[in-house]
């Protein structure tokens, strides 16, 4: 018997010794495998940034009890559903889901005409459907059905957590998030945190450009806040996420059908292939969030950190307050707060204090010491949390993959992009391979995916007994995103490309300010359609509220009226 253990490897510029070996590793059967962003944005130097990988090796069951540092893979999971009741809230979100109608689809001149009226000037064309409709090549039809093929998507867990948010603001936010969001139903969150999110938005320092052409930098930590001359002009809560909002936000993904321009390096700035024949005519895009960590005290540094500043009863950490009276206070807002998401990552009893950290990596040694990774001497990085984080996003970026080729009867072929790594989160049914990418260096990460049942811990579809011909292959490659696929074990795969978006930005980021090499996101904007298929504001009855999908490991990809159907079809 073999098991795969998960080792963290810290590496950078000034200490490059990666445990580097073969550049394949293959992940089959009931796992949940994750492709990992990578930490870049933690560690920081003048010219280059940090990597940190989870690295996998295998190692026999008979040195198993020596092992009491490593991560149990289980505990790597997000919990299980377990609150749905008739009685509970979520049931009649459910309920409301169940009601919701799936947009029909609609005829491609009314997103022609909305992309026309877009207030922000595309900084190249070569990109959109007008142009694209003058290519020989390129039907009405198949722009028509790319537009079409667009849905917001969302996690199965994420969905509750999304519901449990609602009902905690309603309970402990602001006067002006229980006015927003008296009455609203989960997919109306959905609808807002696609429609309300900046143009543009990036850096430690939030720089960003709105809808209206505004440009500024920084003033997000008081959107939503009360009272409401907190906020700083022009941003304001009716029109903008708010930090809470944009926490959620990350976890959501568009994904849909594309043609490709070109091969998608991070220099194409939207320059069509001299040779056609280079590049795959179209595939799939899912723009992907991955942790934002650069900015100490917000988004998911708030659970992947543990700082001696951070951490403390006064920031809400600790033994959740349980409010005594009808008016809760600032405390117990910032209590519920923690509360909402130590239940999502499922950590008992709570967040922890900065000095039951301490006390745990004093207690317990090795294994503590291997969950929190000490940065400086008073900040601590939580594996756990993160693995889960990142394990949620790359779930529904596979299940996404799984239905989209068991649509077309084929197999996926997955490109993901900005140096992941890879981790696995279950022993017994991987063969892996340490690997070790740097950022920047353009590396991705591709991977089979088959129609056999994929990853995944718990549900219907979770297991693969025929490792062979399902399952998942991930390669790590210097292959381009949009590359021709020429092997021909890989003729006849549909291509599924993941991009790095942003949860407060629209699809492309810097694109929109011209920037067109300065990341994966305005990268992927010059090489396919996500500038308009993916935008709420041109393709608005596709990336909509009304059309969320829900991936979940036991039904696959599915509207969310069709997913509440089964749900509480399964609960009576």
């Amino acid at each position: 018997m073999k098991k795969v253990v998960h080792r963290s490897v810290q590496t950078c510029r000034c200490n490059c010794s990666s445990e580097r070996d073969e550049d394949k590793a293959w992940l089959g059967g009931r796992a949940v495998h994750t492709l990992a962003e990578s930490w870049e944005s933690l560690f920081t130097h003048d010219q280059s940034p940090a990597f940190v990988e989870i690295a996998i090796k295998i190692e026999d069951d008979n040195n198993a009890a020596e092992d009491d540092n490593e991560d149990d893979p289980e505990d790597c999971e997000l919990p299980p559903i377990t609150h749905v009741c008739p009685e509970s809230a979520a049931y009649q979100h459910l309920q409301a889901c169940e009601r919701v109608q799936k947009p029909s689809d609609w005829p491609l001149e009314r997103l022609l005409e909305l992309s026309d009226h877009f207030p922000i000037k595309f900084p190249v064309d070569s990109v959109r459907c007008s142009y694209l409709l003058e290519m020989s090549d390129v039907s009405r039809e198949s722009m028509e059905h790319y537009a079409n093929s667009a849905y917001p998507l969302l996690h199965e867990d994420v969905l509750y957590l999304y519901i449990n948010f609602l009902e905690s603001k309603m309970r402990f936010g602001s006067a002006r998030e229980k006015d927003l969001y008296s009455g609203m139903a989960v997919v109306d969150l959905v609808h807002r945190l696609l429609e309300k999110r900046a143009v543009t938005f990036f850096g430690s320092n939030d720089f960003y450009l709105l809808l209206n052409g505004e440009k500024g930098r920084g003033g997000w930590e008081d959107v939503g806040s009360s009272p409401a001359d907190k906020e700083v002009p022009p941003l304001d809560f009716e029109n903008c996420l708010s930090y809470h909002e944009m926490k959620l936000s990350a976890f959501l993904t568009v994904s849909s059908e594309s043609a490709f321009i070109n091969e998608g390096n991070r220099n194409n700035r939207g320059i069509p292939a001299q040779d056609p024949e280079s590049v795959q005519a179209y595939g799939v895009v899912v723009g992907v969030i991955g942790t934002r960590l650069e900015k100490p005290g917000f988004m998911e540094w708030e659970e992947v950190m543990v700082t001696k500043s951070q951490n403390v009863k006064e920031n809400g950490f600790g033994p959740v307050l349980l409010p005594t009276g009808t008016d809760p206070n600032d405390q117990d807002a910032k209590s519920q707060w923690r509360d909402l998401w130590a239940s999502f990552y499922g950590i008992s009893p709570h967040l922890p204090l900065y000095d039951e950290v301490l006390d745990r990596r004093e207690a317990c040694g090795k294994q503590a010491k291997n969950r929190y990774v000490e940065i400086s001497s008073d900040q601590f990085f939580d594996n756990i949390i993160f693995k889960k984080r990142v394990g949620a996003s790359v779930e529904t970026l596979l299940l996404e993959a799984q239905h989209r080729a068991a649509v077309a009867k084929t197999k996926a072929y997955v490109h993901v992009t900005r140096s992941p790594t890879v981790y696995a989160a279950s022993p017994r049914y991987c063969r892996t391979s340490p690997t070790c990418t740097s950022p920047g260096s353009g590396n991705g990460c591709v991977g089979d995916v088959g129609n056999g049942g994929l990853i995944c811990g718990r549900g219907e579809n979770s297991g693969v007994e025929e490792e062979e011909d399902d399952g998942i292959r991930v390669h790590f490659s210097t292959r381009s995103p949009h590359a021709r696929l020429l092997k021909s074990q890989d003729h006849g795969k549909l291509l599924v490309v993941s991009y790095a978006w942003d949860g407060n930005a629209l699809p492309g980021n810097e694109f929109w300010m011209g920037r067109l090499d300065s990341s994966g996101d305005p990268a992927e904007a010059c090489s396919s359609q996500i500038a308009e298929l993916h935008n709420p504001h041109i393709n608005r009855r596709k990336v909509s509220g009304a059309n969320l999908h829900v991936a979940c490991t036991r039904w696959g990809v599915l509207h969310v009226s069709e997913y509440a159907r089964k749900k509480l079809q399964s609960l009576r």
